[in-house]
């Protein structure tokens, strides 16, 4: 038995391999690290930056490719707010603006919402990932 509690990712995994039986499992960690110890489950589908966050890259005994499970739209990104009139704050940070994120991010953004708005579909588990081809966005 396999265990993720994103449905993005069980949408991804059940197209990968409808074979797997995979059930929902809530709790942190090590909470679910201590499950597949005591034999509860054969494999859990944890995000590997998540993992390496804490310090446990050790526990990862696989990685799927990004193009087998597409990550959530925006992941990994970074963002910096400023107030819109703080001019001296917008010219200190513009350096580090990183073009092909920003429109990476705002394209499956928009993509998300478009769904929202054209298939009232808020809850179904999506995947965009945006890519650059020849200087185009794809």
């Amino acid at each position: 038995m396999w265990e993720t509690s994103s449905q993005r990712r069980l949408a991804q995994l059940k197209h990968l391999r409808n074979d797997l039986v995979f059930q929902d499992l809530r709790g942190n960690v090590d909470t679910r690290l201590r499950k597949l110890d005591e034999g509860q489950y054969d494999a859990l589908v944890l995000a590997w930056s998540g993992l390496r966050r804490l310090g446990l890259e050790h526990r990862i005994s696989s990685a799927l490719a990004s193009e087998a499970m597409l990550p959530s739209p925006g992941q990994g990104a970074l963002a910096i707010e400023t107030r819109a009139e703080d001019q001296d704050t917008i010219e200190a940070v513009k350096d580090l603006d990183h073009k092909f994120t920003r429109l990476a991010c705002t394209a499956e953004r928009a993509f998300c919402a478009a769904l929202v708005v054209v298939a009232n579909c808020r809850s179904l588990p999506t995947q965009q990932f945006a890519t650059r081809t020849s200087g185009l966005m794809g």
